[in-house]
């Protein structure tokens, strides 16, 4: 199962790295924020299809 991590690698870093290990130890995929990179070309639509592919989103707010 992928697990998506909102958040950019600087924000919350510590709590990131506690989320993603305690991903890993369930044996499931942690991917971050940073695995997408800035794309003009992306729109909602394509974000939204790439998120489907994912199980489950952590995301955070401000």
């Amino acid at each position: 199962m992928d697990i998506f991590l909102s958040s950019t690698a600087e924000d919350l870093a510590e709590h990131r790295l506690a989320v993603t290990q305690a991903i890993e130890q369930l044996e499931l995929t942690c991917v971050g924020q940073e695995t997408f990179t800035a794309d003009q070309r992306r729109t909602r639509s394509a974000w939204v299809y790439e998120m489907n592919s994912l199980c489950l989103a952590i995301t955070t707010t401000s």
